[in-house]
């Protein structure tokens, strides 16, 4: 069985929404990434944050692009994070941030076509 995150708590507004997520250690994307020290990869944080504004705010067209990406600080298993996302429908574009009690881990905008 495929473990994924576990979702703490959920806040959905008319273009935004914010998540608190829970990596558990045994969470698919740890691993292999890396065996002595494993890290979420951003690419599952880019994704996950695309699957759930996709699933829960009007985002129209396809992913296009990742414009201003930053990975500032790495995120563990067994950590909680918060992940906020805001839809701008007029330029297509979504911001997206994942925070936690250490701060900020990383930031970026999705464009979609």
């Amino acid at each position: 069985m495929i473990k994924h995150y576990t979702l703490e708590n959920f806040d959905l507004h008319e273009n935004a929404l914010e998540a608190q997520l829970f990596l558990p250690a045994d969470l698919v994307y740890f691993d292999g990434h890396f065996d002595e020290m494993p890290i979420l990869p951003g690419i599952a944080q880019t994704h996950w944050a695309i699957e759930l504004a996709k699933k829960h705010l009007n985002i129209q067209g396809e992913f296009s692009s990742v414009d201003n990406i930053k990975f500032t600080r790495i995120i563990e298993p067994e950590q909680s994070v918060n992940l906020k996302v805001t839809y701008d429908s007029v330029k297509n574009f979504l911001e997206f941030s994942y925070v936690s009690e250490r701060g900020p881990h990383s930031s970026g905008k999705i464009r979609f076509s």
